[in-house]
């Protein structure tokens, strides 16, 4: 019987598939510093609020922005 080779995105995508929403809301709570949006509307990008990034909001995350 052939090995099955597990591809890296394979398992991010097994580990997404386990995670809840407050692990989610912690995780872009963790790695907050290395991301941030881009608006192509105005061209400008955004930080995320480094007090709160990410909240639970309903059945959904909400990312919050930095106020210039």
């Amino acid at each position: 019987m052939a090995k099955e080779t597990k591809t890296r995105t394979d398992a991010l995508v097994e580990l997404y598939n386990t995670l809840s929403n407050d692990d989610l809301e912690w995780l872009i709570t963790f790695a907050f510093e290395r991301m941030f949006i881009w608006n192509p509307n105005d061209k400008k990008t955004y930080e995320l609020d480094p007090d709160c990034p990410a909240c639970p909001n309903g059945p959904q995350i909400q990312i919050n922005l930095k106020e210039e």
